[in-house]
């Protein structure tokens, strides 16, 4: 009133309305604040002191939490003659408040509203200091409101718009585990799994991304997709527990893709690095079918002693060993040996016939101990 009472110029006036409104902002009126600011932004449009005006207005609305008419506030701001800082920092209390706005929907269960107002938040001020974390939290609410195609775009729009994000490992691994367990695209899914791994290589996430990457790509029969990230995991967790695995798992996918020589470049690699590992019997085993096939009967040999050898030893030590490839190979080994043991002819002179005689003597002691 005592500002209305001395506002009698238009010079002296937009300052009284000011000092009014924030007088009562400062005494928490802020309805009462407001007339006077409206009437400051009303009457004197040109004013220097419109721009404060406008941030008394919302900042009163955010203060009673009303969160729908800061944004309404700051639409008009947007439009109005004031600098541009002041519009970076009220469209930035905006931002705020649709974040504030979305949490409430959110503690009320509405699931989708909170997902849009959440969504809202980045994409209408993404260099707001939150942004990734509104579109992770838009991502959870989609989910828990079963909108599953939604919240897969938000998770991928935070990891493209905010790649160094912490949210953005997470945001992309549930992109993945959705497209796996609730749309059923297994082949979208590894590619996300193996994005993750490849991308945020320090993650806690990586291991399991590229756990899940295998197991997708094998389900849908992308060898060359299993092939890659069993060797990422090999190269990122050498001391892993399941590394020997997917090592191993490797050369079975070389494979099913008709390359042979690939295949017996893992299973040396395997037997070299994993020396003690029950697999290693399988490894030199399948090497010595390899080069059998290859028509190399020396290697193919060495091969396939080293199987007998490397079970014997993991047997002595207390190990299951591998009986199945071992005596496979073993029968290999001593089909060889028995035909040179008939191939020993007697002939004369005598020093010939007894250097037969030993021969073939040692090499049926052999045999029978090999039997």
């Amino acid at each position: 009133d005592w500002s209305s009472d001395v506002c009698s110029s238009d010079l002296l006036c937009p300052g009284m309305q000011l000092r009014a409104s924030d007088l009562l902002y400062e005494h928490n009126q802020f309805a009462e604040s407001r007339i006077y600011a409206y009437a400051l932004i009303n009457d004197y449009p040109e004013s220097e002191h419109v721009g404060k005006a406008y941030q008394l207005v919302i900042e009163g609305h955010f203060q009673s939490k009303e969160y729908d008419k800061v944004e309404e506030v700051n639409q008009l701001v947007q439009t109005a003659d004031v600098d541009d800082e002041l519009k970076t920092s009220l469209s930035t209390r905006k931002a705020e408040s649709l974040f504030l706005g979305a949490k409430e929907l959110k503690s009320g269960d509405n699931h989708l509203e909170a997902a849009e107002r959440f969504k809202r938040v980045a994409v209408e001020t993404p260099d707001y200091e939150y942004a990734d974390r509104s579109l992770f939290q838009a991502g959870l609410e989609y989910r828990l409101g079963g909108a599953w195609t939604e919240a897969n775009e938000v998770f991928l729009l935070l990891v493209d718009r905010y790649p160094v994000s912490e949210y953005a490992p997470k945001a992309l691994y549930n992109a993945g585990y959705d497209l796996q367990t609730e749309v059923n695209d297994l082949s979208g899914s590894a590619r996300l799994f193996e994005d993750l791994a490849n991308n945020y290589k320090e993650s806690d996430l990586t291991k399991g991304a590229l756990a899940n990457a295998s197991a997708n790509y094998a389900a849908v029969e992308d060898h060359e997709g299993v092939i890659r990230v069993n060797e990422l995991f090999v190269s990122l967790f050498p001391n892993d527990d399941d590394a020997h695995i997917y090592l191993f798992e490797n050369a079975e996918h070389y494979l099913s893709l008709g390359d042979v020589d690939k295949a017996n470049e893992i299973y040396q690699r395997f037997s070299a690095r994993f020396p003690n590992n029950p697999r290693t019997i399988q490894a030199n085993y399948e090497r010595g079918k390899y080069f059998l096939e290859q028509g190399s009967l020396a290697q193919a040999s060495r091969e396939f002693s080293k199987t007998v050898t490397a079970h014997d030893r993991m047997v002595d030590r207390g190990l299951p060993g591998s009986p199945k490839y071992a005596s496979r190979s073993l029968a290999q080994v001593l089909e060889w040996e028995h035909a040179e043991y008939d191939e020993i002819q007697f002939r004369l002179p005598t020093s010939s016939l007894r250097a037969s005689e030993k021969e073939k003597v040692a090499k049926r002691n052999n045999l029978i101990e090999k039997y």
